[in-house]
């Protein structure tokens, strides 16, 4: 049986990746979408030949509905959620889940409570090559950890609208790019950060968006992670790069929207090399949120939960009072 979808927001995003993804799942049934544009609501649902609502409150009471992608602003992403768990709806919310620590709790509290599912869009977590670095450094291999890096970096036109709003978006390059760098560095080497330092060319009142951010912490492992991301450099080869004691894992252009790459593990003197053809990540992605919603948990390999969009929105707040600063924060300790 498929899960029934309503989509929320109709962006680019929305409308070039997810939606083609929802309508060629076997596991997902598109039921209907949703814009604050009912002139873009209507010519999306005609073209999809799905349901266009009028109001948010009109998806929420649609009972074909089991799951709803909120693919909306930032800073809106607490509220619907609220909203949708009070409604009885599972919910995948795009990264970021939150712009504060509290609205992150509250989005999981709520979900917990109304006895709903929460999921944040980290769909990196779904390429193959991840997956099996992930794997690699939890079976101790390549011993302990010491470093973990990981860039992402490109040359594309700056943001506009609402992007631009810190109190909308919260950043451009971090809550674009820089969101999934730490989330994938969470999920393959199985570690929290403890402390984060970060560096920007935005962030701040006077400047807030960002085409350049990086930032160094401790993970909870004992090793150091590093991670980078741009919009200014073109050419660049993106990667996850992971070095222990005995070994390391290299991914290599295994970043984006429709990312291949390779994975290299060196362990040793032994070197073994996979190369991977255009990924489905995202559709990965729903397919596993739909086995989760329909079958009462969460499959292996696990994507993320609420408590995984929470710690991300953690760190990535403690990265921005570190910007303002000038000092390491620890997450745990940022409002």
């Amino acid at each position: 049986m498929a899960a029934g979808w309503g989509v929320v927001g109709l962006g680019i995003h929305a409308v070039g990746r997810m939606l083609p993804v929802l309508r060629r799942s076997r596991r997902a049934r598109l039921i209907g979408v949703y814009s604050r544009r009912q002139d873009v609501t209507h010519d999306i649902a005609a073209r999809c030949g799905v349901r266009g609502y009028e109001t948010f409150d009109d998806v929420l009471r649609d009972p074909e509905i089991q799951v709803v992608y909120l693919a909306t602003p930032h800073d809106v992403h607490a509220e619907q959620t609220l909203r949708c768990a009070a409604a009885g709806k599972h919910v995948l919310v795009e990264k970021p889940m939150a712009l504060s620590v509290e609205d992150a709790a509250a989005m999981v509290r709520a979900c917990a409570g109304a006895g709903v599912q929460l999921y944040v869009g980290f769909h990196l977590r779904f390429h193959p090559a991840h997956r099996q670095a992930r794997a690699v450094v939890a079976s101790g291999q390549i011993g302990d950890l010491v470093w973990a890096e990981a860039r992402w970096l490109s040359f594309r036109d700056p943001d506009t609208g609402w992007r631009l709003d810190p109190h909308r978006s919260g950043g451009t390059l971090l809550t674009a790019r820089g969101v999934h760098l730490i989330d994938l560095i969470r999920y393959v080497c199985g570690a929290e950060f403890r402390t984060i330092s970060g560096m920007s060319d935005g962030l701040r009142p006077e400047q807030p968006a960002d085409d350049l951010t990086a930032a160094i912490g401790t993970l909870s492992s004992g090793g150091v992670a590093h991670l980078v991301c741009s919009r200014l450099v073109p050419g660049a080869v993106n990667s996850l790069e992971i070095y222990g004691t005995h070994g390391t894992v290299v991914c290599r252009d295994t970043l984006g929207a429709e990312p291949g790459g390779t994975l290299t593990v060196c362990i040793g003197s032994e070197e073994r090399a996979v190369s991977y053809g255009v990924c489905d990540a995202f559709g990965g992605e729903v397919d596993w949120v739909c086995e989760a919603v329909m079958g009462g948990g969460r499959p292996d390999p696990a994507g993320a939960g609420g408590e995984d969009g929470a710690r991300v929105t953690a760190v990535t707040c403690g990265l921005v009072a570190s910007v303002g600063s000038g000092r390491a924060v620890t997450p745990e300790d940022t409002p």
